[in-house]
């Protein structure tokens, strides 16, 4: 065994993770003076076992820091990857090779728990936001889109504690109120077992945006009709996201209806119950029930609200032309013109020669003076770029 200790914060996804981990690098050397290393790269981590690769040799790229800072000495490595708990939840021999790689160092696993119904309206939101993902919703689609029994907490949690020992796994209630200290932060100096240090530096609050539930479906036939080569559908959800904060007043993020809400959270109640009896304590419910617009049911989009998304994405393709630097005119000319020689004959074709010749003259002088794309892009790719930034200025009051 290393004489080191490993901490994994493991996730889950949506429970403040991308601020805690924020909150670790700012305060890297404050955590260092207490004994824990927190080191770079920690996104890379979960990044092992890809379908057709060698996962001894990822396992060995991605863990050697952790292992050598291991075996230099007692103190603490903290490494945090949400992914982890995915990657490892169901396979002992994923743990077996990682632990048997890091020489079996004392390891304790730290996992943030979020109400089963607003975790998945949150997560399904942002997978679809992010991927070309194309899962209609419903209560079971994370089992689809990650692994089997997601919100189980009690096979999720009993599965840890099978492979690390129950004593080195602790759970935490994802819930502003539930907070040690009242913050995400000082919860987290506590499960590490520290007290809260003046000398450590908060992030500022940033806003994590996720696209508004309505337009869950758009997005889906999108992720479905989209290539994602050259970031074209990254850049179209760019847009979309931009200008639909135009369209709605007050942004929806409930996916469930009332009764799919009580139904889904009586359905977890028993294992809820049994993760907080085991790990823990206190009395009443894991998480508190649902109140206020939880338990109505959500809005949907309407025709009206389709038909403002159309006219804002059109005038956001409109006054984005302006800010695309380079003769944007005679690239689409040139296009036009080439399909309509296709199918041109005889005189017509050479007419249709001559106009497509004199625009390719007329597109090259202009090339030397600006760029016809941003390097490395398509040049469809470098509209949508323009196009997302200039809605985005309109949105903040440019004109």
């Amino acid at each position: 065994m290393l004489p080191g200790k490993l901490v994994m914060h493991i996730g889950l996804h949506k429970t403040g993770t991308t601020a805690l981990q924020e909150f670790f690098s700012l305060n890297r050397g404050t955590l260092g003076e207490k004994g824990i290393s927190y080191l770079r790269k920690n996104h890379l981590l979960s990044d092992c076992w890809t379908e057709g690769e060698d996962s001894d040799r990822l396992v060995a790229k991605r863990w050697t820091t952790v292992r050598d800072r291991l075996a230099s000495g007692p103190g603490t490595v903290l490494a945090s990857n949400e992914s982890l708990s995915s990657e490892l939840y169901g396979h002992p021999e994923r743990v077996e090779q990682l632990m048997d790689f890091l020489c079996r160092p004392e390891t304790v696993i730290i996992l943030y728990l979020r109400r089963q119904d607003v975790h998945l309206e949150s997560l399904y939101r942002q997978l679809i936001r992010g991927s070309d993902a194309t899962a209609p919703f419903s209560v079971s689609v994370i089992d689809e889109l990650l692994h089997p029994d997601y919100y189980d907490y009690e096979k999720k949690v009993r599965f840890f504690a099978d492979q690390f020992g129950k004593e080195n796994v602790r759970v935490r209630v994802y819930d502003r109120a539930r907070f040690a200290g009242g913050s995400l932060f000082s919860d987290f100096t506590d499960a590490l077992g520290l007290a809260w240090d003046d000398a450590f530096v908060r992030p500022p609050k940033g806003v994590n945006e996720s696209m508004d539930a309505r337009l869950m479906d758009f997005m889906l036939f999108a992720n479905a009709r989209l290539p994602e080569e050259n970031g074209q559908l990254r850049q179209f959800k760019d847009v979309i996201d931009t200008v639909e904060k135009g369209l709605f007043e007050a942004p929806e993020s409930r996916l469930l209806t009332a009764d799919e809400r009580l139904a889904f959270l009586e359905s977890c109640e028993e294992g809820n119950d049994w993760v907080r009896r085991e790990f823990v304590g206190g009395q009443g419910p894991l998480f508190p029930p649902p109140a206020g617009r939880l338990l109505e049911d959500p809005k949907r989009i309407t025709n009206e609200d389709f038909h403002g998304l159309l006219l804002l994405l059109n005038a956001a393709w409109n006054s984005g032309f302006g800010a695309v630097p380079f003769p944007l005119y005679n690239y689409r000319k040139i296009e036009h013109l080439r399909r309509k020689r296709q199918g041109a004959t005889g005189v017509k074709r050479a007419l249709v020669s001559v106009q497509l010749g004199f625009h390719k003259l007329l597109h090259l002088a202009k090339l030397y003076l600006v760029p016809t794309r941003w390097p490395g892009r398509r040049l469809d790719g470098t509209i949508l770029r323009y196009v997302n930034k200039d809605a985005l200025f309109v949105r903040k009051g440019g004109k």
